[in-house]
C-alpha cells in the first residue's frame, strides 16, 4: 500500500523490564472509509525492518510502499 511519509519518531524505552527500540512513522493514505481527504496512521517499525543505509528523514513528504500481512503487521518496506 502506497503511503505518504509525514514524520517519524525514534522510540527507546522499557516496558515491564523489556526494552522497546524502534521507529514510529506517521503516514497518510487514500482510504474508502474517509469522506474527504486522507486517512492517517502511526506505524511502529523494529530496527531490522528499515533497510540498511536508508535515512528516513530523506523520505519525508515522499510516497513509500508498505506491505502488511493479513493481521495488519508490516512485512515489507520500499523506499524507492
Amino acid at each position: 500500500m502506497k503511503q505518504m511519509l509525514l514524520g517519524y519518531s525514534e522510540v527507546d524505552f522499557s516496558k515491564d523490564g523489556e526494552r522497546i527500540l524502534g521507529t514510529k512513522i506517521f503516514t497518510a493514505y487514500e482510504s474508502r472509509s474517509i469522506t474527504a481527504g486522507q486517512e492517517t496512521a502511526s506505524i511502529f517499525l523494529r530496527p531490522e525492518m528499515i533497510p540498511e543505509g536508508v535515512d528516513i528523514s530523506d523520505y519525508l513528504g515522499m510516497e513509500i510502499e508498505i506491505d502488511f500481512d493479513h493481521r495488519g503487521r508490516v512485512v515489507g518496506l520500499d523506499f524507492s
